[in-house]
């Protein structure tokens, strides 16, 4: 590959995924409590259903940001930047 195109890949799509992680990691250990009422089923597990609510809609939040910023890119700025 040569070097003058080696260093425009794009970079920065595990922060997402390492910040969801973190959340999720937080959460497991210290619930906030709040979503308990709504819980349904087993209950020896809210704490983990909980954690991983959060960190999906952390991921989903990234998603939707990451799709607004690829259509804020106008077309003809792309093909400017790549000569």
């Amino acid at each position: 590959m040569p070097a003058s195109t080696r260093w425009r890949r794009p970079r920065g799509g595990a922060i997402g995924a390492a910040t969801s992680l973190a959340l999720f990691t937080a959460l497991i250990e210290n619930p906030t409590g709040w979503l308990d009422p709504f819980m349904q089923g087993r209950t020896d597990n809210v704490a983990l259903r909980e954690a991983a609510f959060y960190a999906i809609g952390l991921t989903v939040v990234f998603l939707v940001l990451a799709a607004l910023a690829a259509l804020a890119i106008p077309k003809g700025k792309l093909q400017e930047n790549r000569d």
